[in-house]
């Protein structure tokens, strides 16, 4: 498995950027003395950090990395840094959702050699990065064929709602008005309608959480039966015993990688 660091401008948020990629080691040369080429475009996983992290925190505190090599798809895997401002075209700030759903992929298919079809293209994340999957999916059915959320703010609206009044600002910042959330692009409940309606293939969903998780727990349940009672295909999975954290997320990453409808894994 090779692993890179990678950092670039973003013209859409007009600073550099970090992302750690995994993918498999070429065999470019090995298979050329048989006269074969390996030059099929590889699937993709984005996966998606939480609140407070960056693009390492998937590969310091899990065996991602190993887990995918002995999983034996061949695949890339993009880890993306991105500041705490939930994946979103902030309110008052900058385009991050912009970025991760339409810069970072043509960056990443312009740097490797990642197939842009819906069928190859996959997205998961962790708590805040749980939203974020859930949302690029939700909002570009016609883009990801699978997205996953661990232990997701799966209701951020509500959440940036009952959130400590220290952190109302910043929801402010990022979502806006309170009057202006719930319906909106940033509302995944609402997003399940959209995407439901619009007609376009239903992205296939996964959804697990931990039983103690004090935070976002009650969060999970009223998403997942809002996606059953649509018509969903949606994996959901609770663990009794684990909270937020990196114990549950390293088990669940792990369990990712049989769950993903992989062309030919």
């Amino acid at each position: 498995m090779a692993f890179m660091e990678c950092s670039f401008r973003s013209d859409v948020l007009n600073f550099d950027q970090q992302v750690s990629v995994l993918l498999p080691e070429p065999k470019v040369l090995r298979l050329a003395e048989r006269g074969q080429a390996d030059v099929a475009p590889l699937p993709v996983l984005y996966l998606l950090h939480g609140y407070t992290d960056n693009h390492l925190g998937w590969l310091r505190r899990t065996g991602v990395e190993r887990y995918l090599e002995d999983s034996g798809l061949r695949m890339i895997v993009v880890l993306p840094s991105m500041k705490d401002y939930y994946y979103t075209d902030m309110a008052y700030g900058w385009p991050y959702f912009t970025y991760i759903a339409e810069e970072l992929p043509l960056i990443m298919r312009t740097m490797f050699h990642i197939s842009p079809a819906r069928e190859d293209t996959f997205v998961a994340g962790l708590s805040m990065g749980g939203y974020g999957a859930m949302k690029l999916a939700l909002t570009y059915p016609e883009r990801y064929a699978a997205a996953a959320s661990f232990s997701g703010v799966t209701d951020a609206m509500q959440y940036s709602l009952d959130s400590v009044p220290e952190r109302h600002p910043i929801f402010y910042n990022i979502f806006g008005h309170e009057d202006a959330r719930f319906g909106s692009q940033n509302d995944t409940m609402h997003l399940l309608d959209a995407c439901r309606s619009s007609g376009k293939p239903l992205p296939k969903l996964y959804q697990s959480v931990g039983l103690d998780d004090t935070v976002f727990y009650k969060y999970n349940p009223p998403f997942r039966d809002k996606a059953w009672a649509l018509g969903y295909d949606l994996t959901y999975f609770e663990q009794p015993g684990m909270g937020h954290e990196w114990a549950f997320w390293d088990s669940e990453v792990q369990k990712l990688f049989d769950w993903l409808p992989v062309r030919g894994g």
